[in-house]
């Protein structure tokens, strides 16, 4: 066991946690029980971190539980053993927990054919439901680098082996495991917190699902009765309807020139504040404001139902305002979630300082060296949500064009290296303005197996073409972001040579060609 983590399992640390309980299947509340509830929580994402340590790599301490309880079994289908050790006790209760987050990316193809999840929603085993216990690694399935169809058709239906011959085996690295509960596809204690928390209201709801289905089974029927008014409480009572809340709504409609209708329901509330403002957004205070509501509302309804205190207009409002001063304080709250509301923000009380615009520079799109060729691909979108494209051009080192491509989804990226990988366009420099691909590119990890699987298909191909990949301006993509809209547009998806580029985007590439700047 790593010797940083061995405090945390010893015998006093772990003290009544060899139990059923030892998973926190109920969330803590404000009684004697929450600083247990914390505790178990605490080890249990200890543990969590164990399991992804013991399955993902390799070191003294996880071949010795290896060779010790997972002698010829794959670790995800040991049988219980009272005679095994309070650890593997622990993890063995966690690993139901812990294998839904794991993913893996082939490399060499030592992991499990059946047992790992490299396929991308659930190991082979379970999704054909097979009870097997062979031991066979992805690369028993392999033949000269790439899948060996007519094994895998002896062993796997047609559907699944379509699907398996599309994922992409990137040698030359090990396999890698992907924790898919967070961003970067590394174990994090907040996602392991998440995690547990998830299994706990599973289990809850499920719970409360059943003993609530018992007592409509016989006849009961117990209706709530709202906290601040008198009639049944309801989604549209406690939210829209009673008079208290209404004076909240009431309240913040005048703030910002809203004029509400008595016979909303909390969806239609919610959308109208949301497309009040041409400027609306996720993170809009239009769109902040109805939840705010809706949650302190919530919260006051618990504590006058559990606390004894009373419910009020003025205790929702000043929740709310509260809440808004906490995040301007943090500075989440900034000038551009008040686009066009800058000034009910000043009679709120929320002062921010005028933004002064940056002086423009000048971008040029540069050739490629001699000898090289550059691959510039571009994304866009008509509306959020709306339509979407994707194009690329490659060009020489004179600014010539080799080939262009327009597609009606977003891998413009893994196409456009598949055309030059198939018409010799080699070496060869990719740019794009988009950060987070980049980013991707290098940690080679994304929480998505979707996304992984073309992450490993682009970083292939990266090592076939010697391909660089660089970020540049938005503006220096001009001609990209010219085929993409094009594409969006029409939803077309398309190869195009010399010869069939005319108009206006012949225009743009021929002032590439001569080093026109442009400005940022």
């Amino acid at each position: 066991m790593p010797v940083s983590l061995h405090h945390l399992t010893s015998a006093r640390y772990a003290l009544g946690l060899g139990n059923d309980e030892s998973l926190p299947w109920r969330e803590p509340g404000l009684d004697s029980n929450c600083v247990a509830g914390h505790f178990v929580a605490s080890t249990s994402g200890v543990f969590l971190k164990l399991w992804w340590l013991f399955r993902g790599k390799s070191s003294l301490w996880s071949e010795y539980l290896h060779g010790r309880y997972c002698r010829n079994l794959h670790p995800t289908i040991v049988p219980y053993n009272r005679n095994h050790s309070p650890v593997w006790h622990r993890l063995y209760r966690i690993r139901d927990v812990a294998e839904p987050f794991l993913f893996w990316t082939l490399g060499e193809g030592f992991v499990s054919f059946w047992h790992n999840n490299w396929l991308g929603e659930k190991p082979l085993a379970q999704l054909l439901h097979r009870d097997t216990y062979t031991m066979e690694p992805v690369s028993y399935y392999w033949h000269g680098g790439d899948w060996n169809v007519p094994r895998i058709l002896r062993t796997i239906p047609m559907p699944f082996a379509q699907t398996i011959c599309q994922i992409p085996i990137a040698g030359g690295h090990g396999d890698k495991i992907v924790w898919t509960g967070s961003s970067t596809g590394d174990f994090s204690t907040k996602s392991a917190w998440e995690a547990i928390r998830q299994a706990s209201l599973r289990r809850q709801l499920l719970a409360d699902n059943s003993s609530g289905l018992a007592d409509a089974t016989k006849g009961f029927s117990f209706s709530s009765k709202c906290q601040c008014c008198e009639a049944e409480e309801t989604v549209s009572n406690l939210f829209i309807e009673s008079a208290a809340v209404q004076g909240v709504w009431q309240h913040f409609a005048a703030i910002f020139g809203l004029c509400l209708c008595d016979t909303w329901t909390l969806t239609h509330m919610v959308h109208f504040w949301r497309y009040s403002t041409p400027f609306y957004s996720d993170l809009h205070i239009r769109t902040l404001i109805p939840f705010l509501i809706v949650w302190f509302t919530w919260t006051l309804r618990n504590a006058v139902k559990y606390r004894g205190i009373p419910f009020s207009t003025d205790g929702i409002i000043l929740e709310v305002q509260r809440h808004l001063r906490t995040l301007y304080a943090a500075r989440t709250l900034t000038s551009t979630r008040w686009k066009g509301d800058l000034h009910r923000a000043t009679v709120m009380g929320f002062i921010f300082r005028q933004t002064v615009p940056r002086a423009p520079s000048i971008v040029p799109w540069r050739a490629p060296s001699l000898s090289w060729f550059k691959l510039n691909t571009d994304d866009s979108f008509l509306g959020n949500p709306g339509l979407a494209g994707a194009a690329g051009i490659i060009r020489d080192s004179a600014g010539h064009v080799h080939l262009a491509y327009q597609l009606a989804e977003l891998t413009a990226v893994w196409w456009g290296m598949e055309l030059a990988l198939t018409h010799g366009l080699a070496p060869l420099v990719v740019e794009m303005d988009i950060t987070t691909v980049i980013s991707l590119l290098k940690s080679r990890a994304s929480r998505k197996w979707e996304v992984q699987h073309l992450i490993m298909r682009i970083v292939r191909l990266q090592q076939l073409l010697v391909a660089d990949v660089k970020h540049v301006f938005r503006e220096v993509n001009g001609a990209t972001d010219h085929l993409a809209k094009e594409a969006a547009s029409s939803q077309l998806t398309r190869v195009l040579h010399h010869d069939d580029i005319t108009g206006v985007l012949r225009g743009i590439l021929c002032l590439d060609r001569q080093g026109v700047p442009h400005l940022h």
